[in-house]
């Protein structure tokens, strides 16, 4: 990595900005903003109206792209690839103006859609206030005349009419019940206006919840009749709005480049914000690889503006970029799910690749399995485009697919013992093969596929104490690394050659012993404490024991996934030779594989990552580093094609 200042007018920030961005190579950092304690704090840059303005528009384009892409579903496939585009640019061509409009002539049609829900949800509440009335036969909104009075209302239903009678006794009312529901009881009482005090006081203790109605209302069943006309109204000019959304969803693809291109403003307008301003000029710092500085140098050089570009401090904590060939970098994304290494020391991801290629194969081995891991993984990347993240991640289970297709052939596993069982069961053959495995079926010989499954965990474990070897002797410290490293492969080389050769096992691991009990204290002062802590240092041939037989579960994967695909071969044969056998065991193979396939996937990924994890980095790696992530443009929906900018 290398740090970068660069040092300009705040006229040319914004240009500037964009052109590291279109780099995709430089993530700025807010150094550049100095600090209150040493007295270097700088004003921050950027425009906080139009990031505000920004980040409105982009919040309109979320909501439209929500409902386009529901419409968007009925004509497009989710197979459709990304689209091409140089989002930087966008702002320049045709399409960004019929963008813009699009956006606008969706954006009215929302909001028309969400006054319709509101105006029918008020009509419908109206509706709902009119309907108990129906029965009455004067405009509700009649107060009464010269002498009498009108009131319309409701009792709650456990108010019954002749209580509302036995209350209003003694007055000169009339009461008209217009409906009865199981909640409340709907009323009409006519009174002389001299009584309607009294009638008010009668009502009162029992719940009397009177109803108005603005004028114009007229008669319940016309305001009613009004209203159902009104809602139908609405939901005609809906559907008619939604119609046109899924005309616009055709063109959906416009706002998608839209929503990215804003997207692209809204991080340069974060990234103006990192820098420190004066007056006149404006600093920006961050960092970039070593690889890339001739393409900066030359970006730069465009600009009226100082910069610098230098190693990184000793002590600083730069951001870490993983740099592998087209093979490990796609299982960089495994390594990122635990820690990024620490800026400047080793980086693993090719050799944990090729483990992890290895054993992920073994605890999958099947080339039915693999072979649609592999279809499904590489397929998608071709078909779909997808993010950098994604296209690893993908393309990961992929190889793995590989693997699993090789392990596979060699164990004679293919969607389990099907060929084997569909021989046996809807054929007439008499004599079958007891196994396709080309090496051993694992079924048949898990003793085989538990000494296999323990000699990769143990090259794992020594290729891990390799890269620790390798790490002490390059730091200046060679005979550390003999000393606690190679003292263990000279015990690990006797206690295998045990085995074999016992008479010459015993002095190589004798000798391996005296290693590290005469090397394992060499920093204490104390003779004793030397000696004693060498004695001790064997106590971790314990724990190098313990993480060799974690490399079983290799087996344990292995053997379910096996014996499970057998048991569904079993279940999909067991009909016999008939159209309804046939048809039986398309739809069992189909369904039992599948769960199968599933469940084992994530088990084996898991397990597979827990390896590495645990067993391998815990030899060597130093965690605690921060992934470079350059300043770019938004790639939700658009895609560049591959071209770097030097």
């Amino acid at each position: 990595m290398k740090k970068l200042s660069v040092l300009t007018n705040r006229e040319n920030l914004r240009a500037l900005v964009a052109r590291l961005c279109a780099l995709r190579c430089v993530e700025l950092s807010e150094e550049a903003l100095g600090s209150e304690a040493d007295g270097t704090a700088l004003e921050s840059g950027g425009d906080p109206v139009a990031k505000s303005a920004l980040e409105r528009d982009i919040a309109a384009l979320t909501d439209a792209l929500a409902v386009l892409h529901k419409y968007a579903k009925e004509t497009k496939s989710l197979l459709d690839p990304k689209t091409c585009a140089d989002v930087m640019r966008f702002d320049d061509t045709p399409e960004y103006a019929a963008a813009r409009s699009l956006l606008a002539a969706v954006g009215k049609k929302l909001d028309r859609r969400a006054a319709i829900k509101s105006e029918i949800a008020d009509a419908e509440n109206l509706l709902a206030s009119l309907l108990p009335f129906e029965r009455a036969d004067v405009p509700l909104e009649t107060t009464g005349t010269a002498r009498c009075a009108l009131l319309f209302g409701s009792f709650s239903a456990g108010v019954t009419p002749d209580a509302v009678r036995a209350a209003l006794d003694g007055t000169d009312t009339e009461l008209a019940v217009l409906s009865d529901g199981k909640t409340q009881t709907t009323v009409g009482i006519l009174c002389l206006k001299e009584d309607l005090e009294r009638v008010n006081a009668a009502l009162l203790p029992l719940g009397f919840i009177r109803a108005t109605f603005p004028t114009g209302t007229g008669t319940a069943s016309e305001a009613i009749r009004r209203t159902r006309a009104r809602i139908k109204t609405l939901g005609g000019e809906d559907a008619a709005l939604i119609e046109g959304l899924k005309a616009d969803a055709a063109r959906v693809g416009l706002l998608e480049i839209l929503s990215d291109f804003e997207k692209t403003k809204l991080a340069a307008y974060g990234a103006m914000a990192q820098s420190g301003q004066t007056h006149y000029t404006a600093l920006l710092t961050g960092y970039l690889p070593a690889r890339r500085q001739k393409a900066v140098e030359k970006a730069l050089d465009a600009f009226d503006c100082d910069y610098a570009i230098e190693a990184v401090p000793d002590g600083e904590e730069a951001p870490v970029e993983l740099r592998n060939n087209g093979f490990a970098k796609n299982f960089e994304w495994v390594m990122g799910m635990y820690s990024y290494p620490a800026y400047g020391t080793y980086d693993p991801t090719f050799i944990m690749s090729i483990f992890y290629f290895i054993i992920f194969g073994l605890m999958f081995a099947d080339a039915g399995y693999g072979l649609l891991l592999v279809l499904a993984g590489f397929g998608a990347i071709r078909l779909l485009h997808p993010k950098p993240g994604m296209r690893a991640f993908l393309a990961m289970f992929g190889y793995c697919g590989i693997s699993s297709m090789i392990w596979g052939v060699l164990m004679g596993s293919y969607f389990g013992d099907f060929p084997l069982a569909y021989m046996q069961h809807m054929t007439a053959m008499t004599e079958v093969p007891k196994t396709l495995a080309l090496w051993f079926d694992p079924i048949q010989n898990p003793m085989n596929f538990l000494i296999l499954s323990l000699g990769v965990g143990a090259v794992h474990l020594i290729a891990g104490m390799a890269v620790k070897f390798s790490v002490i002797w390059k730091s200046g410290k060679p005979l550390d690394a003999i000393f606690d490293i190679g003292s263990w492969w000279v015990l690990f080389a006797g206690l295998g050659l045990l085995a074999v050769k016992p008479e010459i096992g015993k002095w190589v691991a004798l000798a391996g012993v005296a290693m590290l009990v005469l090397t394992q204290g060499r920093a204490e002062k104390n003779i004793i404490m030397k000696l004693g802590k060498g004695i001790f240092s064997l106590y971790d041939l314990i724990s190098y024991g313990s993480d060799l037989l974690s490399y079983s579960r290799i087996l344990a994967l292995g053997l379910a996934s096996a014996v499970i695909g057998q048991v569904v071969n079993i279940l999909a044969t067991l009909v016999g030779p008939s159209v309804g056998g046939f048809i039986a065991m398309v739809v069992i193979f189909i369904v039992g594989h599948l769960l199968n396939l599933v469940i084992n996937v994530l088990g084996t990924f898991v397990h597979t990552s827990r390896l590495q994890y645990i067993e391998f980095f815990g030899k060597f790696f130093v965690d605690g580093g921060k992934p470079f992530r350059p300043l770019a443009p938004a790639d939700e929906y658009t895609y560049r094609e591959e071209k770097r900018e030097e």
